[in-house]
């Protein structure tokens, strides 16, 4: 663990400043959501103080898990279009539902359905994981009539005008990752200082090492350890829990609640909704497998992690997946497309026998695995080379009525 402090040791909340982005970068872990609960919702001082903005319904899941007296705006974004305009002019709850909370999309498209939407009955305008907001804004989703729309677009353009035309409003930003914020958000007031930024709480990764192959380093995690696995895809996802799965690994995997195309299990609604509710993996869980959805909002408190795998070369994404377990972790592994295997030897079980296609392509996906640009591995015309050209021999045979060959080590 480096550094002692949390946000709210470090924050003044009476130097937030009007007209500009005040943005809080802090460590995951260092206890954002503390500043808001202790700090920030104490200072509202009118009905609905604080609209408070998140990235993905996974964390605005693990926010209402947190805080108390939370007003859940519930509609997805596709709803919306049927939704009253009167529920923004008449304000929500009582005084003790001082904030709301909405994801960014669910704000996207309370605009892009022309709802009134005013911000300037809001004192405070929270904006958690902001760097999600710019990643995605030109990613396109589709309304109910399959019309492309930059739904996230409309939430960063609310975001610019009421910095700019609502005085009264203070605007804070959070984030792990405040890099992209600089470039597309103008009038940024840095509310840490880079040496506040040094003591504040941030959790180590003791040992990190680079691969390029991910199957060479998930075949090597010892039974009875327990780690988190993050992929981009779903694919990915699946594959690899198919491939613990049948090496008798304890696995649980989830994405996101409202993914269409690849729709969560009754099992794995529970894990998230388990590991939401207690910030923990479940205990008959020994590695669990998540994508970009889980990136932020959720927290994984356990002290007997024994490794990471983030198969991604993004830093914003290394960063925040990272700080999903609130803990110092052991073993760090990182994807390089430079990284270098040195490849597998052929294992000594395939050596002087008569090996079928099927048993080669064992060898060449499992064993072997020298991969292609693409990172997948090459097939037995490819690999056969590199034997010939490394020490090996191959003799062409039939065993059974069908081709197949013999690989021995060669003797100069």
């Amino acid at each position: 663990m480096k550094g002692i402090k949390f946000v709210s040791d470090i924050v003044d909340i009476t130097k937030f400043k009007s007209g500009c982005l005040n943005l809080i970068n802090c460590p995951t872990g260092s206890g954002k959501s503390y500043f808001i609960e202790s700090k920030l919702r104490k200072t509202a001082k009118h009905q609905n103080g604080i609209l408070y903005i998140i990235d993905t319904s996974m964390g605005k899941s693990q926010i209402i898990s947190t805080f108390k007296n939370v007003k859940n705006y519930s509609k997805s974004w596709r709803e919306d279009k049927n939704g009253s305009t009167t529920i923004y002019n008449t304000g929500w709850g009582n005084q003790e539902d001082s904030m709301t909370i909405m994801t960014y999309a669910q704000v996207g498209a309370v605009l892009y359905y022309g709802h009134l939407f005013d911000w300037s009955k809001f004192e405070y305008i929270v904006l958690d994981e902001i760097h999600n907001l710019i990643n995605y804004q030109n990613i396109p989703s589709f309304d109910e009539n399959g019309k492309s729309i930059n739904i996230l677009k409309y939430a960063k353009d609310k975001i610019d005008d009421t910095v700019k035309n609502y005085p009264n409003v203070k605007i804070i930003a959070l984030t792990a990752t405040p890099e992209k914020v600089y470039q597309h958000f103008n009038n940024v007031f840095d509310v840490i200082s880079k040496q506040e930024y040094l003591s504040l709480r941030n959790y180590e990764s003791f040992k990190v090492d680079y691969y390029r192959d991910y199957m060479k380093v998930i075949q090597q995690i010892p039974k009875g350890q327990k780690g988190i696995i993050y992929f981009t895809t779903i694919s990915k996802i699946k594959e690899v829990e198919k491939f613990l799965s049948s090496h008798n690994y304890k696995t649980g995997s989830f994405w996101s609640i409202s993914n269409e195309k690849y729709q969560m299990s009754d099992e794995q609604k529970l894990v998230r909704k388990y590991i939401i509710e207690n910030q923990k993996m479940p205990k008959d869980i020994d590695i669990l497998l998540i994508n970009a959805s889980c990136e932020t909002g959720v927290n994984i408190k356990n002290n007997d992690i024994d490794f990471i795998i983030i198969h991604s070369e993004n830093n914003d994404t290394i960063t925040q997946v990272r700080g999903r377990l609130r803990n110092d972790l052991k073993q760090l592994y990182l994807y390089s497309k430079y990284f270098v295997d040195i490849p597998n030897e052929v294992p000594q079980e395939y050596l002087n026998i008569k090996l079928t296609k099927d048993d080669l392509d064992i060898l060449c996906e499992e064993k072997i695995r020298l991969l292609n640009k693409k990172d997948k591995p090459l097939k037995w015309n490819s690999v056969s080379k590199f034997l010939l050209y490394n020490g090996y021999e191959i003799e062409e045979t039939t065993l059974k009525g069908r081709k197949a060959k013999v690989i021995r080590k060669s003797n100069n």
